[in-house]
């Protein structure tokens, strides 16, 4: 399959988790701003995870994950090992993470169209974080949670930080 100009195709490769996992990464700074990319995952194979990550001293994501029945949006927090998941109807999906480096916080959102955001689960923690440091390391991630298993790819063609 040809990809087109302009899109980040992330294979996803066997991984135990989305700290491990192979990224694209970013850092992002404040003391507020807000990531947001579009995600195509139509190219998950059964066992496959992708999305956006933060981590400091801490991480958390949002993503898709592709199970037997079908797409999951997920919210996972490392620190507490809260998740929160949503049914997809479509492969296509925005993700949203708005970032508070005073309270050292993210906020994880997602769209359908791009319009109006639909926030997922209570806010994560960031960790220690001093608003002089370089920032958050904001990353897109695939992996594949089967072993020996080969695994599709996720398609990601916007990556947006703003600072409001």
């Amino acid at each position: 399959m040809q990809t087109r100009m302009g899109l980040i195709r992330l294979p996803a490769l066997p991984a135990p988790d989305a700290w491990r996992a192979r990224t694209f990464t970013e850092y992002v700074c404040g003391p507020r701003s807000s990531v947001t990319v579009r995600l195509g995952a139509a190219g998950l194979k059964p066992g496959d995870v992708a999305g956006l990550a933060l981590s400091n001293t801490h991480h958390a994501w949002l993503g898709v994950e592709r199970g037997s029945h079908g797409l999951t949006l997920t919210r996972f927090d490392e620190q507490t090992g809260e998740a929160s998941r949503v049914l997809l109807t479509k492969p296509q999906v925005r993700l949203r993470a708005q970032c508070d480096f005073v309270d050292n916080t993210v906020r994880f959102s997602y769209s359908a169209h791009g319009k109006r955001y639909a926030v997922i689960g209570e806010p994560c923690s960031m960790g220690d974080l001093q608003i002089a440091s370089t920032g958050v390391r904001c990353s897109l991630f695939a992996y594949s949670t089967r072993a020996g298993a080969e695994g599709g790819h996720a398609d990601f063609d916007s990556f947006l930080v703003t600072w409001p």
